[in-house]
């Protein structure tokens, strides 16, 4: 998912540069934050690329807790919310324990002002949880949203 975040960027200024010089690319890509630079297409692809490199780094060094919310890593690991890490079979909690340079186990929380943050779970997959794993995501419905 992180990689699509990074190509998105670069496939919009391959459309625009097609589409012909001094067209600036508007559209924000779904899921990136406000304010995270866009392409502008001055008919010069590579001062392109150049300009909108240079606009990222500047926004990734101003918004470093947006960014690794935006790219899902913490010093090159996977974050795993506390609640999602909580429904994992155990064999999948075992690989992240068993790997602590790759993952993260964190308190995931919402910007302030947006809805919280919840993990979706089936109720397929609530009736494979063990019974202490099924009460606590039926005790949490501010973690958790259980769907048919």
């Amino acid at each position: 998912m992180k990689y699509l975040r990074v190509l998105i960027p670069k496939v919009l200024c391959i459309i625009a540069f097609i589409a012909g010089a001094g067209v600036t690319v508007h559209a924000q890509s779904a899921g990136l934050p406000a304010g995270f630079p866009k392409i502008v297409n001055t008919g010069n692809a590579e001062k392109d690329a150049l300009a909108y490199d240079q606009a990222k780094r500047q926004w990734i060094e101003e918004n470093p807790v947006a960014y690794q919310q935006l790219t899902g890593a913490t010093q090159g690991k996977h974050i795993i919310s506390k609640s999602e890490f909580a429904i994992m079979p155990q064999e999948k909690q075992q690989h992240i324990l068993s790997n602590p340079g790759l993952y993260s186990i964190e308190e995931v929380t919402a910007p302030v002002g947006s809805a919280p943050v919840k993990t979706k779970v089936t109720a397929e997959m609530l009736s494979t949880f063990s019974p202490e794993k099924a009460a606590f995501v039926k005790a949490n419905p501010t973690l958790y949203e259980i769907t048919d």
